[in-house]
């Protein structure tokens, strides 16, 4: 008769149980990942997959009994590291948001809105666009691969067990929400800035002819400045957006290297 004894079941839970922990609660915060429109059970199979991959090149965790309460600041640990890994890049979607909402307002489109299925709310149209379109940018850029790379490499950095840095991770993870406003300033720039231009010409005009309704051709005009603007800015908008996706990346690195002390 086979059997399994304790000492058993605490190493298989310190090799499989506290990394799945860690990128099981990447996967529920990180973008892409956590959104609505991707299962729970596939998120689940997914962390399971990748935790039994990567789990024999792992460096070795020291074995807990089952019956002991340390086995609970691990797995608190743990979890805090892989939702402090996956919300470094949430930062960066918010600044996008963000961005879509100032032009959303500025071309007059802020009341367009629809019941998003993967919000679980009532989302602008313009935010619903440029959420997919980076999206699907940081899809093409290979990020989610990346992210899990990079929470793989935490386990060097930070075994499972081992001592966790929370004043100097924490430090460096609140100093990066400083770029999302100037992201999202750069983002929303361009456009912004031609329906500002749009909004003055039609205000002078107003002014030389008053009997012009501002409400029957500003509307019209605003919005088709905007898109020809968002045209005219989505080639550099992406090499914005690629350059942000690698800050947010690198900045995930920075918070690992962080928690880790060194």
């Amino acid at each position: 008769m086979w059997t399994v004894t304790e000492a058993q079941w605490s190493a298989w839970i310190s090799a499989y149980f506290f990394p799945a922990v860690r990128i099981l609660a990447l996967l529920a915060v990180a973008p892409v990942f956590s959104n609505r429109a991707l299962p729970t059970r596939i998120r689940l199979v997914l962390g399971l997959a990748i935790t039994v991959a990567v789990a024999p090149v792992l460096p070795p965790a020291p074995p807990i009994p089952l019956d002991s309460w340390l086995i609970y600041p691990v797995v608190a640990a743990e979890f805090g590291l892989g939702v402090a890994f996956g919300f470094i890049l949430r930062f960066v979607f918010a600044a996008i948001d963000l961005a879509a909402a100032l032009i959303g307002f500025q071309m007059g489109l802020s009341f367009a809105v629809f019941y998003s299925p993967t919000a679980g709310t009532q989302t602008p149209v313009f935010n619903e666009f440029f959420g997919v379109v980076a999206t699907l940018l940081f899809l093409a850029l290979d990020g989610h691969l990346m992210l899990v790379h990079a929470v793989v490499t935490s386990f060097a950095w930070i075994p499972v067990g081992g001592a966790v840095a929370w004043q100097e991770g924490m430090g460096v993870l609140l100093r990066y929400p400083v770029t999302l406003f100037a992201l999202a300033f750069l983002l929303s720039l361009p456009i912004t800035a031609a329906v500002l231009l749009t909004n003055i010409a039609l205000a002078v005009l107003t002014r030389a002819a008053p009997q012009l309704n501002l409400f029957a051709i500003g509307f019209p005009i605003t919005i088709t400045v905007g898109f020809l603007a968002l045209l005219m800015s989505l080639s550099p908008v992406g090499a914005l957006l690629q350059q942000a996706f690698a800050d947010g990346l690198d900045a995930v690195g920075q918070v690992i290297q962080g928690f880790s002390g060194r």
